[in-house]
């Protein structure tokens, strides 16, 4: 039922990005759907102990699909819309080592993780930049969660599980820009999350937290409103932990390809 809710939540936005530029003068409507891969790693440092870069995390396998839609509403602003799923699989657990000066990593599977996985939604504005050759300013709100969960069994039959999940809400903005070239077209764009609050499971405080996403790709426009398109992404969301002494730094690293169609119309 959670799932047919979010599909229905995404097909209906699209909806409503199809009908608001329909009922403009320009009329321009492109959606993408790619298939999203790569890696995702949760990695916890503490900059006082153990030693300085020294990390331990999770780090997983993505498989997901990525929906992105912009539809002009004018000739310089835009409305846009993008939602994510992925599905983190082969987790694996990973402490760095610092033995007599001789750094290392021990990674091991983690036999216990269970039904992982990864959502973002955006909701955004971009505005042209004059003589910027193709270039917009974006401006929105950006949700990411993310949801580990963990199953052991012991050996008398006993069932134990384990619930982490963190939601980042906050402001989005930054710069994405587009070029063209016969009939490949260039695509990049560079965000910045700003004033994040993350929520931990069911804590009633929330953490301050910021990142950054890059992203890049190409579209070959094969018919008239048709194109494949590849590329790659990576986004970081940072949390600062705790206080001196006790502090430690989160990163969620989630990178890697994009492949997927383009429909304009």
């Amino acid at each position: 039922m959670k799932q047919l809710k979010i599909v229905a939540a995404v097909v209906s936005f699209l909806a409503i990005i199809v009908w608001a530029a329909s009922s403009s003068a320009q009329e321009r409507v492109t959606v993408d759907v790619n298939y999203v891969g790569g890696e995702l790693m949760r990695s916890v440092r503490f900059p006082s102990a153990p030693g300085p870069n020294l990390r331990h995390g999770h780090k997983y396998v993505v498989n997901g699909i990525d929906i992105e839609a912009v539809a002009s509403i004018t000739e310089i602003v835009a409305v846009e819309g993008r939602y994510q799923r992925k599905v983190l699989g082969n987790a694996r657990y990973f402490t760095d080592l610092d033995i007599s000066g001789f750094r290392g990593r021990h990674e091991e599977p983690d036999f216990g993780a269970d039904s992982q996985k990864t959502d973002y939604i955006e909701v955004a504005g971009s505005m042209r930049l004059p003589k910027t050759h193709g270039h917009s300013l974006l401006v929105g709100v950006a949700r990411a969660t993310t949801e580990q969960r963990w199953r052991w069994e012991d050996p008398f039959g006993g069932i134990y599980r384990h619930r982490n999940r963190s939601d980042y809400l906050g402001l989005v903005y930054g710069v994405e820009g587009t070029q063209g070239l016969g009939s490949l077209t260039f695509d990049y764009s560079a965000r910045r999350y700003y004033h994040l609050m993350r929520k931990v499971n069911d804590a009633p405080n929330r953490l301050p937290a910021s990142g950054f996403e890059l992203g890049g790709s190409a579209t070959w426009a094969i018919a008239e409103h048709f194109g494949v398109r590849g590329g790659y992404s990576f986004r970081r969301l940072h949390t600062e932990v705790g206080t001196t002494p006790f502090e430690s730094q989160e990163n969620n690293d989630d990178h890697g390809p994009v492949v997927g169609i383009r429909l304009s119309f």
